[in-house]
């Protein structure tokens, strides 16, 4: 074989290896020649094989002699691109390098191959890219992979002559003697033999594993089986839960109190599993993760199904419970409906009766004030003539206002005797005396808030609402006349408190008076009763002594207070008295009740002060009492009567100075009350008005309290 074949056949082998292929032993050592040789390993002795012509090589290495030539000593630096192996038993440590040698070569040395290969792969390269065609690309490709089993085969043999080289070598320490051609057969016996068991081991690992194999795909199929089964049970078992689903929602008698959100998630959970069984059977190959995992859904199904026949049954009972409930509310409202019906006939029979009082009480106020503006034009008439004032007597509407009075007065006590006898009601009379005498002496101008609490505190009292006694609550509506009673007590103790007090707290009484008489008409009428009674020339009304009556008779009924051994009270402390009425009377009819409320109209106002005062100046004088009463009349109420009238009132201010006052000189013989009402008029002419008086309320003393839709609607 020449060195251009052996160049050829180097050029075919990868860098780092040798390939050998398989040789027959028959012909392992024949046709030796000594003119073709390849040298391995400087250094020592190498094998030189030829190959015969039936040596199938893969591609063959060399197509030569194989021969047992000992290599000249080389130097160990050899290039870097020859061909070496490491030999770990070197006896200098050195590694043991493999090259190629050719005897034809003129000098003897190696061929170094490497630089010849890269040459031929890099016009190889060349010769592909200016192809570029389809064909030369796969064959470079089978080019490589070919070279790639090449190499991966190569490198094996060379694992294995190493592996046997240095067998050789220990056997040749042993056995000199032994000829290298029985080793060289062993060599290639032994070879032969692990080729042989890699193919039958190999063998042997191809049917296991075709085996292993064939267990898996009938595991596979027997597992696919299973899971089909199991998704078709699943399946069966999630129709059969909705179709209980179905019955237990059919169960229940009150479905609108079922958990609807409940009821819908259950019922899309179980359509959704439905779904995934359908799905994976119809796949034929289901996921067991998958499948596990609907079966855990199924379980869970089957547990919130037992739950909800549980709520189903809650929900019946509680339906049933609240029906019993809504039919024992339907009983009462009826009969609740009923007795509101009944109450409404009581109140509108009520109403209607009050009405018609309201009716012809308001035909008496009107009766009353067509006889006041009667009496106001007779009086606006007279006022120019200074002596043309009648003395015939007093006005017959006013005695019979004050008779009328009298009589409701008197039939008032006859109905609270019932409940004023009653030993079993002392305590709560007693209870109702104290809530109404507490707040009633309580009553001062300290402040706007002060007579507004006392106001409100005695209005829910008269308005059958509970109020605070003692620590005890107490109500007027525990007994039907409870309401009259404390109306009653309440007029007779304003009156008795309109002779003590003092003047300042005159107009705080006043303001409680007339807000009361706007809610409640009966107190109204009462009071003005008892105010007639205590004072009558606040009618003005003079009784005069009948035949058999005697003197003291006659001054009760003047007004005098008598004690209990026959003594009546002195002139002076019945002055002072009346003088405490006639100041509590005046402030009652000028109190501005706009701050009661908005369109709140006054029951008893300023034209009764006006009508009054006419009536007086119509009427002969009283020797005691006519001076205080006129005197105190003015001082309160002349003020406002001034602003209201102006002109009507200076003339009838000119008549009373110059006509009246002289007729009070003639019949009098108290010269203290003459004295001061001449001083008052003299100041009112001199100074052209009439004072403020002392004490009126202004609107900054209710500022303490927002007053809002006034203080009825508080």
């Amino acid at each position: 074989m020449s060195s251009t074949e052996i160049v050829e056949a180097l050029k075919r082998t990868p860098k780092g290896g040798l390939n050998y292929s398989p040789l027959k032993p028959a012909n392992l050592l024949q046709n030796l020649s000594e003119s073709e040789s390849l040298f391995l390993s400087p250094n020592h002795a190498h094998l030189v094989v030829k190959l015969s012509s039936d040596v199938v090589a893969t591609p063959p290495l060399v197509h030569s002699s194989v021969s047992l030539s000992p290599l000249p000593p080389r130097d160990k630096e050899e290039p870097e691109h020859g061909y070496y192996l490491h030999d770990k038993e070197e006896q200098d440590g050195s590694p043991a390098l493999m090259y190629a040698y050719d005897k034809d070569e003129q000098d003897g040395s190696p061929t170094l191959l490497s630089q010849d290969i890269e040459n031929w792969e890099k016009s190889l390269e060349e010769s592909f890219e200016e192809e570029k065609n389809v064909s030369a690309i796969q064959k470079r490709h089978e080019f490589v992979e070919k070279r790639k089993q090449i190499t991966e085969g190569n490198s094996k043999l060379l694992e294995d002559i190493l592996e046997r080289k240095k067998k050789l070598r220990d056997d040749e320490i042993a056995k000199r003697t032994a000829s290298e051609k029985d080793r060289q057969w062993k060599i290639e016996m032994d070879y032969y033999s692990l080729r042989q068991q890699y193919a039958q081991i190999a063998s042997e690992m191809q049917q296991k594993l075709q085996m292993c194999e064939q267990e898996k795909l009938e595991q596979q199929e027997r597992m696919q089986r299973k899971a089909i089964e199991k998704c078709t049970l699943l399946k069966q078992n999630a129709l059969y839960m909705h179709q209980a689903f179905i019955s237990i929602c059919q169960q229940a008698k009150y479905p609108h109190m079922l958990p609807a959100e409940v009821l819908s998630q259950f019922e899309r959970s179980l359509k959704t599993t439905l779904a995934s069984l359908d799905s994976e059977i119809i796949s034929g190959n289901p996921d067991s993760k998958r499948v596990e995992d609907l079966q855990g859904t199924f379980e869970a199904l089957c547990r919130d199904l037992s739950g909800l026949q549980g709520v189903v049954d809650d929900c019946n009972q509680r339906g049933e419970e609240r029906r019993q409930e809504e039919e024992q509310l339907a009983q009462q409202e009826a009969a609740r409906k009923a007795e509101e019906q009944a109450k409404m006939a009581a109140q509108e029979q009520a109403r209607r009766q009050e009405e018609e009082n309201a009716k012809r009480e308001q035909e008496h106020r009107a009766a009353a004030a067509a006889a006041l503006q009667k009496e106001v034009i007779l009086t606006a008439q007279k006022t120019p003539l200074v002596p043309g004032i009648s003395t015939a007597g007093m006005p017959k509407s006013a005695v019979g206002e004050y008779k009328t009075l009298q009589s409701h007065l008197l039939e008032t006590s006859k109905s609270l005797q019932p409940f004023v006898s009653d030993a079993s009601s002392k305590k709560y009379r007693f209870d109702l005396q104290k809530a109404v005498t507490l707040h009633v002496n309580a009553i001062s101008a300290q402040s706007g808030q002060q007579v507004l609490d006392k106001l409100v505190y005695l209005r829910r009292l008269l308005r059958k609402q509970s109020v605070e006694v003692s620590g005890r609550k107490v109500s007027t509506n525990d007994h039907p006349l409870a309401t009259l009673f404390c109306c009653n007590l309440l007029a007779k103790k304003f009156v008795e408190q309109g002779q003590v007090a003092p003047k300042h707290d005159i107009f705080p009484y006043a303001a409680v008076i007339a807000a009361l008489w706007i809610e409640f008409p009966e107190f109204g009428t009462l009071f003005l009763a008892h105010l007639y009674q205590a004072c009558p020339i606040l009618v003005p009304y003079y009784v005069s002594k009948e035949t058999g009556m005697s003197e003291m008779d006659h001054m009760v009924i003047l007004g005098y207070k008598v004690s209990d051994d026959g003594k009546a009270e002195s002139e002076d402390d019945f002055l002072k008295r009346m003088s405490g009425v006639v100041r509590l009377y005046a402030a009652i009819i000028q109190t501005q009740v706009a701050i009661f409320g908005a369109g709140v109209s006054h029951p008893h106002g300023l034209e009764r002060g006006w009508m009054w005062l006419a009536r007086v100046l119509n009427t002969d004088p009283h020797p005691s009492i006519t001076a205080t009463a006129l005197g105190e009349f003015l001082e309160v109420c002349g003020y406002v009567l001034q602003k209201e009238y102006k002109k009507q009132f200076k003339k009838l201010f000119i008549v009373m100075c110059k006509d009246y006052v002289p007729k009070i000189e003639v019949i009098t013989s108290q010269r203290g009350p003459l004295e001061r009402l001449k001083h008052f008029l003299e100041s009112c002419e001199r100074s052209g008005k009439v004072p403020e008086p002392e004490g009126l309320l202004k609107i900054d003393f209710w500022k303490s309290k927002s007053l809002g839709g006034g203080i009825v609607a508080a």
